[in-house]
């Protein structure tokens, strides 16, 4: 394996574990979010509408298939709040061009808020999803 790819760098592994893990977290709160419409939505078939805008989302503006500078002002600027932009932004310049983890710090800070705002917004919206559903027909009848 050790001649398959010509790396004439160090990979930041460092640098890619903590994106991957920033952005399961990021994912995980998402996933709260879209598990919380389930209650709120009563949406039982098919995905919930903020997992599936989301999911188009990601594979638009995020530079996931095309570089953010590429894209139109006004969808860069929606890329942008997105923690997966920076987590695939870290990934290629940690594995591509052996970039520092000292040297991503402001992509750090992006996906870091970004995966704590996605995560506080799901545990919130969980929280009072599961509130609604007590008081509406009671949790009994869904679990």
């Amino acid at each position: 394996m050790a001649g398959l790819l010509p790396i004439t760098h160090q990979v930041s592994l460092v640098s890619v574990a903590l994106a991957w893990f920033l952005v399961v977290v990021a994912n995980a709160g998402l996933g709260l979010m879209g598990a919380s419409l389930f209650f709120l939505l009563e949406v039982k078939k098919g995905q919930d509408p903020i997992t599936w805008i989301y999911g188009y989302l990601i594979q638009i503006v995020t530079g996931l298939y095309v570089p953010i500078r590429v894209l139109p002002i006004w969808l860069a600027s929606v890329g942008r709040v997105l923690p997966q932009t920076y987590a695939f932004e870290i990934m290629r310049l940690a594995t591509l061009s052996g970039v520092s983890i000292a040297s991503l710090g402001t992509f750090f800070v992006g996906l870091g808020l970004g995966s704590t705002t996605a995560m506080g917004l799901g545990i919130l919206m969980m929280i009072w999803a599961l509130r609604h559903a007590e008081k509406a027909a009671g949790l009994g009848v869904v679990v």
